[in-house]
């Protein structure tokens, strides 16, 4: 479990998210990053985007006026509650937000721990995975994006995660690896 877990308990099955937009979370360094950008403006998908580490000049001139780009990182238990599907890099606690949101994940992942957080995403359907390349295809990504979009099988799995992630009993990370520092440290 990721050290800042959001605090997300109420969700929506993606049938009812249907004119709601695309969530698209990177970083400047991610290969696929234009692609997926073109992806988006080709398919005219309202979006929001925050990509990291980069001046917000350059990325706006590679996406269509529905890309909406934020200097801020989203704050993911507003955003992910109304967002269709997020694209993301499969970091531990975007991944774990938008699975206790019930949002579909297109996760692409460029090393080994992003991998093995797509994986388990993969085993439980919420998501579709996609290795970052340096010649990446935006028809791929277009491809990925409307089977997330149409795929009910994939919103029930969504929906089915979230609603078991909200019966799980709310544990604090940090506070735990602490208090079992602090045990070694009293030993």
């Amino acid at each position: 479990m990721p050290y800042k877990v959001p605090n997300i308990t109420d969700f929506r099955h993606l049938s009812e998210r249907q004119k709601d937009p695309v969530l698209i979370y990177l970083p400047a360094s991610q290969p696929s990053l234009k692609s997926v950008l073109k992806a988006v403006t080709q398919l005219d998908l309202p979006c929001h985007a925050y990509i990291s580490n980069v001046p917000m000049e350059k990325v706006t001139k590679l996406a269509g006026p529905k890309v909406v780009f934020h200097r801020k990182p989203l704050v993911f238990e507003q955003v992910l509650l109304t967002s269709r599907l997020i694209i993301h890099h499969a970091g531990l606690a975007t991944s774990y937000a938008a699975l206790k949101a019930g949002t579909p994940q297109l996760v692409i992942t460029k090393n080994l721990e992003h991998s093995i957080t797509a994986k388990d995403l993969l085993k439980l359907g919420v998501a579709i995975k996609d290795r970052a390349s340096a010649k990446p295809e935006p028809e791929r990504i277009m491809s990925h994006i409307d089977q997330l979009l149409r795929d009910e099988a994939i919103w029930d799995a969504a929906f089915r995660a979230a609603t078991e992630s909200a019966r799980q009993p709310e544990q604090q990370s940090l506070e735990a690896v602490v208090e079992a520092c602090q045990q070694l440290l009293d030993q």
